[in-house]
């Protein structure tokens, strides 16, 4: 089994190749297919860099490969580095028209993007393959669906971040409600140490199951992750006190800006480091 099939998205007159015209993707591969190589015609890609494809696929059919044309537009940049963010993975042309994907990658009728992001969450290897031909028509603005899909895992954290702040609220308003006859100070840290117990621990579970979907054990990522809870906490409180003195800036704006970029660094330390070992270059 060493054939790969060509889809593109407008007819084609490449002889040498087995090519079928699907402009809404593929249900399936079939069952004599090494892999599939998509084709966006409209983006100027030769019958020479669909070979190129071909051959790497042929050569190691365990990795997904992209199409790599040179572009050094402002757009593509910026999707570049949001997705270095949200994805953890330098990768210059994530919206490239042109992939080579393996039967073990390959996702029924997916968009290219959701399935490059997906071959990344499944530990599977992405690699950019160099072209010599030149973009023939200019890059596109990202699509509506091109944006929600790149910033969907980063979405579903906020969300998840949000949830847990609730559960962290509504449980310090209760057990100050509960335990109003205790002394404040008491009633106070006993509200603060049981709601960021519970919070965290609603935080940790849709971080690993929703957001990131990690199926690793428990012991490890829970160890990882309520170490981060902990340093971030002792962080801020640091670094707050510190600010403070050497700008006498209001404390309580100086944690919103110093909370802000730990949200953010939190974020690429749960998804590379806590929730998610991948094998990727």
């Amino acid at each position: 089994m060493n054939s790969v099939l060509v889809v593109v998205n407008e007819a084609v007159d490449w002889p040498e190749m087995e090519v079928v015209v699907a402009p809404d993707g593929l249900d399936a591969i079939p069952t004599d297919y090494l892999g599939v190589v998509f084709v966006d015609i409209s983006k100027g890609y030769t019958q020479a860099d669909v070979a190129r494809m071909i051959t790497a696929l042929r050569a190691d059919p365990t990795k997904l490969y992209l199409g790599y044309q040179p572009d050094y537009s402002l757009g593509r940049r910026l999707f570049s580095w949001a997705f270095l963010f949200i994805h953890s993975r330098r990768i210059h042309d994530a919206r490239s028209g042109l992939l080579a994907i393996p039967r073990n990658v390959f996702e029924e009728s997916a968009h290219p993007l959701k399935m490059v992001i997906s071959a990344i969450r499944k530990q599977h290897v992405v690699e950019e393959v160099y072209l010599d031909s030149e973009l023939q028509t200019s890059r596109s603005a990202s699509t509506g669906k091109d944006l929600f899909l790149l910033f969907q895992t980063f979405i579903k954290y906020v969300l998840s971040s949000f949830s847990s702040f609730l559960v962290d609220i509504l449980l310090f308003q209760l057990v100050i409600y509960l335990f109003g006859h205790l002394d404040s100070d008491v009633r106070i840290l006993l509200a603060t140490v049981v709601s960021r117990v519970f919070s965290s621990v609603v935080n940790y579970t849709i971080n690993k199951r929703v957001v990131f979907q990690n199926e690793d054990g428990h012991s490890v990522p829970a160890l990882k992750y309520f170490s981060l809870v902990l340093a971030e906490m002792f962080t801020s409180a640091f670094l707050v006190a510190v600010v403070y003195r050497l700008t006498g800036f209001p404390e309580t704006a100086i944690k919103l800006l110093v909370d802000l970029v730990l949200f953010f660094s939190g974020y690429i330390v749960e998804k590379v480091f806590i929730f998610e070992n991948t094998k990727n270059d």
